[in-house]
């Protein structure tokens, strides 16, 4: 399965690393320079851009730490909503709602990949 994920953070790492250790392509990014390439070891292929991370991927994570991150990540110029494929891609929430449900959402579906 080809994974984007988005968010590098104390959550998204060490899950990031697990599923391409499981044999899953995953292309890793984060706003804090040099997380995605800490874990190059353990599979992660780092990337430079949200695009570069979700485009073509059969799933997105987005494992951020609060709701305003996961809206820019989301749908600020650039972001992940204009570069994922359709069908795939299911956001449990309305844009400005609140994001407990969609990141319990994002780690039940990371979990399902290991």
């Amino acid at each position: 399965m080809q994974v984007g994920w988005l968010g590098l953070g104390a959550m998204g790492a060490p899950m990031a690393a697990r599923a391409a250790r499981a044999g899953h392509v995953v292309r890793g990014y984060d706003v804090a320079p040099g997380r995605a390439a800490s874990l190059a070891a353990d599979g992660v292929r780092p990337v430079q851009t949200v695009a570069a991370a979700v485009g073509g991927a059969d799933l997105a994570v987005i494992m951020v730490a609060t709701p305003e991150q996961a809206e820019e990540a989301l749908f600020a110029p650039g972001r992940a909503a204009g570069s994922l494929r359709g069908p795939r891609f299911r956001w449990p929430l309305p844009r400005g709602g609140s994001t407990s449900a969609a990141m319990t959402w994002a780690w039940a579906a990371a979990t399902t990949l290991c």
